[in-house]
């Protein structure tokens, strides 16, 4: 079963060591069993998690005996990689809370993740500018209008008018029009903050 299972498998001991990854972790990480028996998992960090991801891991894995979520991780190639990771910890008969072997398996999840947010940048955005689209802004603008109203803040906004923007479309066909509210967005994008709804 360790070894015909399409999900990458890797056991550790009590001090977190590698001891033992199938064949199809080797193939989600690109690291063969020898380079990865004694090490930490670590060795997959792609500094993207917080230390307190980690910490809240090994509370829940101490607490429970089981964790699960999405960690990001770097592959041998040095390549982003997100995964849906499933700990249990398997535990001392003798002593019931000492953990003797922590049991992960891996699934790539990168092109799902992929998938989901683009469809969800396609839902929110508009296609030809990048900007929120109505609902999206309307969405953004009334939780940003609660924050400030419940801690006291200010809020700026701002509505801009293209001056003959229809002769445009009218004259040189809606190409033109398209291609004037790309430029537009771009010089825009340029000028606000990443925070900023645009």
């Amino acid at each position: 079963v360790f070894e015909a299972s399409s999900n990458g498998i890797v056991i550790c001991d009590c001090d977190n060591r590698i001891k033992r990854v199938n064949a199809a972790f080797s193939g989600l990480t690109g690291f063969n069993s020898i380079e990865l028996i004694g090490k930490n998992p670590n060795i997959l960090g792609s500094g993207r998690h917080s230390l307190s991801f980690f910490e809240d891991m090994f509370l829940r894995l101490g607490s429970t005996g089981f964790w699960s979520g999405n960690i990001w991780n770097k592959t041998k190639s040095n390549e982003l990689a997100l995964h849906s990771v499933s700990i249990n910890v398997v535990f001392s008969e003798k002593e019931e809370k000492t953990p003797l072997y922590y049991v992960a398996t891996y699934q790539d999840i990168t092109e799902q993740d992929r998938v989901g947010r683009e469809a969800l940048h396609r839902a929110t955005h508009d296609p030809l500018t990048g900007f929120l689209n109505k609902k999206a802004l309307i969405d953004g603008l009334s939780r940003q209008v609660s924050l400030c109203e419940r801690h006291g803040n200010m809020l700026s906004v701002f509505f801009l008018d293209l001056d003959s923007f229809k002769p445009v479309n009218d004259t040189y066909g809606h190409e033109a029009g398209d291609f004037v509210l790309k430029i537009v967005a771009q010089r825009l994008q340029s000028l606000f903050r990443e925070s900023d709804l645009l």
